[in-house]
């Protein structure tokens, strides 16, 4: 019988830190070290035998996957594929990953920043949330900031249902065509190729939206809104 054995690396200096890592290229920590040997000490009671290595070429992975080698006391070479790279996190890359907060009330500040009558809520009050702040904060203004830039009137529910959060934000403009939804995410994406005007890009706005949530253990879906416009809806992991 073949095996395929997973192993993540050891933890970092930037994981102990609670920092987005992906390409920076950190060594582990002590501890780091201690959980690649524990791997390797798992695998040998196994006592499996290893054909072929592989590892990311990053250093944190590099130094995992020697450590396990030792504790093996197996010389053989092993290979690096970049395929096996953590995921770039772009703009979230050294970003500080979470705290404990009032998302409830994050929420209420964010539309009171605006001063505008027409957006409307519906906030579940006292719902707190393990996550980045100042990221979650960005991503509810940039999809505001979206709403406002295509319709006039906003709507914005908040609630807690079942083993997820659910933020949805409802906007009266000209919608996006449902073959799009996929789209929209990429950045600066011009929904209409023959206009040059800014109306006919989304920006930055939904692509750092969804890479924001992604981060979190969520998810954005996008549906026509009841008030024919665009619905964006947000779904959180509690």
């Amino acid at each position: 019988m073949s095996y395929l054995i997973l192993v993540r690396h050891g933890q970092s200096v930037w994981n102990l830190e609670k920092k987005f890592t992906g390409w920076v290229d950190v060594d582990l920590t002590e501890n780091g070290k201690l959980e690649a040997k524990k791997s390797g000490e798992l695998i040998k009671s196994k006592n499996i035998e290893i054909d072929i290595y592989y590892s990311s070429f990053q250093l944190r992975a590099k130094n995992t996957l020697n450590l396990i080698k030792e504790i093996l006391n197996d010389k053989k070479i092993s290979k690096q594929a970049w395929q096996l790279n953590e995921r770039h996190y772009g703009s979230l890359t050294g970003l500080n990953k979470d705290e404990m907060f009032n998302l409830s009330e994050l929420i209420e500040q964010a539309v009171i920043k605006y001063n505008n009558k027409n957006i409307l809520k519906d906030l579940t009050p006292r719902v707190y949330f393990n996550g980045r702040k100042n990221l979650i904060n960005r991503c509810i203004n940039n999809i505001i900031d979206n709403a406002l830039k295509y319709g006039n009137k906003v709507q914005i529910k908040f609630n807690k249902k079942n083993t997820n959060l659910l933020i949805i934000i409802d906007d009266d403009g000209p919608g996006i065509p449902k073959k799009e939804y996929e789209n929209v995410f990429k950045p600066f994406y011009k929904i209409d190729k023959s206009r040059a005007d800014a109306k006919s890009s989304v920006g930055l706005g939904l692509s750092i939206a969804s890479d924001i949530i992604r981060s979190h253990g969520g998810n954005i879906v996008l549906d026509k809104s009841k008030l024919n416009g665009l619905s964006v809806k947000i779904f959180l992991p509690v």
